[in-house]
This record gives structure tokens, sequence and C-alpha cells, in this order.
């Protein structure tokens, strides 16, 4: 009848293949193979499906298992590499294979706590940040009652050079307690009482131990003084801080996506009945579904929350709004469970995977330095604290807790311990500030962050100094953080800013542009686009070179205060880097100003320049007073003439005052009191409809004249549209303006449309 049907399932025994203790089936999804373990025979059978007939009549290829391989048990195949992974149940480790049998690698899995590993398979990342096409391999442990599924990521994690080798000061024996802690999991440090506070999220699990507390608090040398429960609330308090200002306890809970806020009370003792939640954050709105530690920055008035299974910390206010986030296995660190935030320093602590390091990190994620803490022998460090050292209150100390060997391994496990590491000199976190392209002079803006160890001294030194350049950087202050500093001559200059507190120096580079005024070329656009790989908007200002051809962003105006409504349609760059500039349309709010319309001028002095634009606004003229009140009278072209007078262009036809009038082609000039016409384009043959000068620069040393128009453009044989600038050689000017045309720049064979404003320094 014309139809196939339904195909006919091949069915067969790995018996029928000489397979006698299958351990394993594995399959590779692209090509079709399928991978037999056999235990007995001590061999992967490969079949391989053949041609038409598929697997009933298949190729079979025997794959020897290593000689050295225990307990053959399980069986996956890695799509994203093409290789084999067999488990060894008796060594616990992890064999991976090539498809004849070669050991690519072994994996230790002996710190994962498995009592009865059984099977693997490869599943796609339980990160929810990871790209969805990541793979990870889960192991399934099989013990009848603590059974579980672990999850690895085959990916080696990033090694960081710069280890700094602490000095380890004191374990505390947790076990030791009475009740005893067998695994502590957060760790804060309490400045109203000098003392730890520490959480076990797992000892409610051990009857023989649990008296109901899970929390302990303790002297630094390791005394305990004092014990509570955060039970009501919480039978998993992964991590702890302190809020300083107000003692209020923060409690991370990853069973129950939960940040608790705790009110402690007028006692201020944490884990008794005066206890009170009073801002419960849902970790899962922001992403986060493994809060493991969690830590309070002062200064930020924010927290830092460690996911263990997306590998990220996220910086949250206190009120769960995202302020950021960031990954750590780019940095060296998986699962990482606890976190400590450095108040002296501005840096965080993180701790998981491997268990010998620490990260120092900055709030944003980059590396500081990783510090080693083999020396304690760590097996499962999951809190972080820092505060005094024990011996001497003048150092810092990071406090580790440890859970040791889990109780899901050892139903009677007790063996938490915390261990004390000396916190030595961190090493000064130097700022050059962002490259950016200067006129003239500039603020040099660096910053240096120290710990303020070894003491003495005590205290950073700065210090500037010139890697390059075409000629001499002169700083005011080479020994400021910020400093003034000019230049001989036009080029690129590397700038270094050093930072030393006595025992460590680091350095930071920032790299100059001195803009060349004879051939640099400020230009804005009247739209969004991109141009020499800058991507600009039409509130931003661009430098072009006329001799290299390079592009560079000059002023974002988002940077500061500019918002999409704000088209800068007319500026002027003066000598000392300032800009004169004007906007498109009204009502426009400047910051430091408030709002301004379109026949107004505010003058904007940077501080910085580039993409990182930062500076303050003055107001240099309100149109409504000298006469500009009607909404013709836009200000669409800002420059200077010879003798110092502000040369304006307006939007269209207008009276000024009543007495004097202009038309959109001309140019006018304003000598603080009166208008006068500078240049008349009628009498050049501008007077033609639709056609609006909106952009001028005048060559104070020539009395040439560049000009930019809104539309294309014939004038007397010459023509030009909206990318082009045309140059005015006047033979006269005002009421009887003559002169020649003639094109001075033609933005298109540069890439660069729509021209809006234009200057030169010249």
């Amino acid at each position: 009848n014309g139809s196939f049907g339904t195909p006919r399932p091949i069915t067969a025994t790995p018996q029928l293949f000489g397979v006698q203790n299958l351990q394993g089936i594995a399959v590779d999804p692209v090509a079709g193979d399928l991978y037999f373990l056999d235990a007995t025979r001590r061999q992967i059978l490969r079949l391989q499906p053949n041609g038409v007939l598929g697997f009933s009549r298949p190729i079979v290829s025997p794959i020897p298992l290593p000689p050295e391989l225990g307990t053959p048990q399980s069986l996956a195949f890695d799509p994203q590499t093409g290789n084999l992974q067999v488990l060894d149940s008796s060594e616990l480790q992890l064999y991976e294979l090539g498809k004849t049998g070669e050991v690519i690698t072994i994996r230790d899995l002996s710190d994962l706590d498995l009592s009865d590993p059984q099977s693997i398979v490869f599943a796609p990342s339980a990160d929810a940040t990871d790209d969805p096409t990541n793979l990870s391999l889960y192991v399934i442990d099989g013990n009848p009652t603590r059974g579980g599924i672990v999850e690895l990521s085959l990916n080696e994690l990033p090694v960081f050079g710069g280890t700094d080798n602490s000095p380890l000061v004191r374990t505390i024996d947790l076990a030791a307690f009475n009740p005893p802690s067998p695994d502590p999991a957060g760790i804060a440090f309490n400045n109203f009482r000098n003392s730890l506070l520490v959480s076990d999220g797992e000892v409610e699990e051990i009857p023989t131990l649990f008296t109901g507390d899970n929390l302990f608090e303790a002297t630094l040398s390791g005394t305990l003084t004092q014990t509570g429960t955060t039970i009501p609330y919480s039978d998993e308090p992964t991590g702890l801080d302190i809020n300083p200002a107000n003692r209020h306890l923060f409690v991370s809970d990853d069973d129950a996506n939960r940040i608790f806020e705790i009110d402690p009370g007028a006692d201020f003792l944490y884990g008794n009945a005066d206890d009170r939640v009073v801002n419960p954050l849902n970790t899962q709105a922001f992403g986060s579904g493994d809060a493991e530690g969690v830590a309070f920055a002062s200064d930020r008035n924010t927290l830092f929350i460690s996911d263990g299974v997306n590998n990220q910390i996220y910086q949250v206010t206190p009120t769960g709004t995202i302020v950021s986030q960031f990954d750590t296995a780019s940095l060296g660190v998986s699962d990482p469970e606890g976190i400590a935030y450095n108040p002296d320093l501005g840096t965080l602590y993180i701790v998981g995977k491997p268990a010998t390091s620490i990260a120092e990190v900055t709030v944003d994620g980059t590396l500081v330095r990783t510090i080693n803490i083999s020396a304690a022998n760590p097996r499962k460090p999951a809190g972080l604290a820092y505060g005094p050292s024990s011996r001497d209150p003048n150092g810092k100390s990071l406090y580790i807790s440890d859970r040791g060997v889990d109780n899901n391994t050892d139903p009677n496990e007790n063996d938490g311990k915390v261990y004390e590491f000396l916190v030595e000199s961190s090493r000064p976190i130097v700022n050059a500030g962002i490259d950016r392209p200067i006129v003239g002079s500039t603020i040099l803006d660096g910053s240096i962050s120290d710990d303020g160890l070894p003491n003495p001294p005590g205290t950073v030194t700065a210090s500037w100094t010139q890697i390059s350049g075409p000629g001499t950087a002169n700083f005011a202050n080479p020994n400021a953080e910020d400093t003034a500093v000019s230049f001989s001559t036009p080029g690129t200059y590397v700038l270094r800013l050093s930072g030393n507190d006595g025992e460590n120096t680091v350095s930071d580079d920032v790299a100059i542009e001195v803009l060349n005024p004879a051939s640099t070329l400020f230009i804005s656009s009247s739209a969004s686009g991109t141009v020499g790989e800058i991507d600009f908007k039409d509130e931003d200002i661009l430098a072009f070179d006329t001799l290299t051809g390079n592009w560079l962003m000059y002023f974002d105006g988002s940077d500061v205060g500019l918002t999409a409504n704000a088209d800068v349609d007319a500026f002027h760059i003066n000598p000392d880097g300032s800009i004169l500039l004007s906007v498109s349309e009204d009502n426009v709010e400047i910051p430091g100003i408030g709002a301004i319309d379109d026949s107004d001028i505010v003058r904007f002095v940077p501080t910085s320049t580039g993409w990182d634009t930062a500076g303050t606004y003055q107001m240099y003229l309100d149109g409504s007073t000298v006469g500009l009140d009607v909404p013709e009278e836009d200000i669409d072209a800002i420059t200077f003439g010879s003798d110092g007078l502000l040369v304006v262009s307006l939007r269209g036809s207008s009276n000024i005052l009543g007495v004097f009038t202009s038309r959109d082609e001309d140019l006018l000039a304003f000598n603080g009191s009166a208008w006068s016409l500078h240049f008349d384009g009628s009498d050049v043959g501008l007077n033609v409809a639709g056609l609006d000068v909106n952009a001028a620069s005048i060559d104070l040393i020539t009395g040439a004249i560049d000009l930019g128009f809104n539309n294309p453009f014939s004038i007397s044989g010459f023509s030009g549209d909206s990318d082009d600038i045309a140059r005015f050689t006047p033979n006269s000017l005002g009421t009887n303006t003559s002169g020649n045309l003639s094109l001075a720049w033609d933005g298109s064979a540069v890439g660069f449309a729509k021209v809006d404003g234009f200057s030169r320094i010249l």
C-alpha cells in the first residue's frame, strides 16, 4: 500500500558477542558505536554498525583494559573528546582511555567520599551559568542508606603563579568541643566579642553527637565559650558572617536557597530564643541554587554569596538586588564553599577545590594571589573568616573550617577542625587608570590599595614613571596617586604607577594618546554607527587622526549623563581639552545643571576622556537670555573667530531680539551683548531650500571656515553631501561675504556618515 510500515528492532544480547561479565554499556551518539565493558575478560568490546546491516552483523573490536586497573565497574563515552571513561571501584580511580585502550590519564576520586560507586554517565553540567553544551561526568554512589550522585568536571582548572605560602598558626580540634562540631561549615569573626562563631550544617544527622546545638562560639585560640542553634529557621547553616554595624548575623542555607538575616536581640548572642529573622533572601531570585558561603562587606553594604554548583560569586544588596557576579572556575577554584571579605584591602578570599589553596581576588573577580594552605592538610574546607591573629592583635589571620570526612561516608565521624593561617603582607593592588586620548595635559587617576602590612612601615608609597613615548612626560607630583601630567610632544605615552608596601612592589601601566592638534579632527554624528572598530552614538565625540587614519573615542556622552534623547549636535574643543556643546532637543537633563534647551551651550571640563569619560558641566551660554528663545534658534554649530568672539549657526531662520535677522546657512558672532553677521551663506549660494549649515570650525590663523551640511548640495560646480566637510576660503566676510568652496574632508572615504558636528584645535 506504499507504506514503509514499522521498523523491526534487532534484538541481541552482549553474550552473543562473547561478553561474560557485563559491567557497563556506552554509546557514541555520533558514530552509533556500542561499547560493552567485560570485567571478566578485562576488555571493552566495540561494536560498529556495518552499513545497511547495522548491528545484525556489526564490526567487533576488543579493546584491552590496562593491567593496573583494579575493579572495572562502569563505562561512559565522552562525546567531547571521543575517549572512554572506566570506573575502578576498588581503587576509587577514573581511567580515561583512547579508542585503542591507551591510558590518557588517571583521576583520583578518593577525596569525593564515595562509599559504593556504581555507575558513571555524561550529561549536561548542573552549573546554570555554563554553556548548555558543556558536559559533566556524574558518578552514582550506590550505598543503600547514604547514596547520591556526584558531578565531576573533567576540564582541568587553570593553574596560576604567584602562590604565597602562609604560615599555619594553630589547628583547633572541634571534635574536642563539648558538644562537638563534626562537620563545621560556616565561620565568622565576631568583632564585638573578639571570638569565632562556627556553624555545623550536618551535626543533626549524627544522633550520637547532636544535642540540639549547631552554633559554636570559641575564643580565637580555640576554647569553646557558647553554643546555640539555628534549627528554628535553618537546619543547614552552611555560611556565616556578621554586620559589624548592627551585629546582625547572615546565615546561608544551601538546602532552603536562602540567606537569613538574624537580629540577635538585646543580649547580642546568636542561637538563642530571642533571635529574629528580619530579612530572608531567596537566592534563586538571582540565579543561585547552591548558596554555600556568605560574606558581608560593610564598606560596600553588599553581600557576597558563593555558589558551589554554579561556580559563581554573586554580589547582592541586603535586600537581594543583584550587583554583579563572576565565575570562579576560571580562577582555578571549583565548588567554592567558603568566602570572606577583607575590609582592610577590599578583596575577597575564596576556598573550594583544590582543598589546599585559597584564592584572593578583587570584588570584580580578578585574581590577586593564591595562598597555599597545604600545611594543614585540609580535607574539605568549607568556611572562611578574616580577623585578628590569635597570637598578635596587630596581625591578621584567616580562619578556615574543615568538615573532614563526610558523615555520608562515615556516619560516626567526628573530625571537624578550624585552621588559623597568618595573613602575611598582601601585595598592593595598583590601578593606573584606563587608557585614553587627551588634548594637552590631563589628571592621572591612579589608585593603590594595601592591607597595611608589613608594619612597619604600615604605609604604601606611590611613584609614577614614564616607560615610553616620543617626548617627555612631566608629572606635577610623581609620588601622588592622582597627579597632573603634561607632555612635550604629541604621540602615545606609556606611564607606570608603582606601589611599594616595604616588601612588595606592584605596577600597572596606562597608555595616554596625546592628540596632535595639526592632524586631529573631532567629529560627531547624528546617528549611531561603527567606524574604525569604534562603536558610537549620537551623544559621543570621536577623534580622527588624518595622518594615521586612527579613530578614538574622545567623549563618551553616556558616561556623563547624556541619554538617548541628547544628540550632541554642536560642539567645540578648547585648547585645554574642555568641550563646549549643545544638544538637539529641549529639556535635556545635565548633571549638576538641570534641564537645558537646544539654544543653550554648556562647558564640560573633563577629568578623564575616552571610554571612561568623567568630569563636570558648567553653564556657558543661556540662549534664552540673549534672544535665542524660539524653536528655530537651536544652536547647531559652535566655533570661535580670530577676534575671540563666539560664532554659532542656528537650525532655522530667526529674528533675534526683533532687530537682527539670520538664516540657517549663516554664521553669527556674539560679543557678550550683541549679535552680528560673521558669514552670509546666501552670498555664496548656500541659500538652498532644505540646506542647513550644521557644523563649523574657523582656522584662527588663515580665517578659513570648515562647514558641514545636513543634506547633499551642489553649488557653482562644487558638490558634496552630509558625510563631507567643505572649506570656505574667504575674500571677505560679514554682510558682503565672498570666497571659494572646496572639499576639506570626505567622510565616506573613511567610513563615516552623517556629520553632525566637528572641531579642530588650531
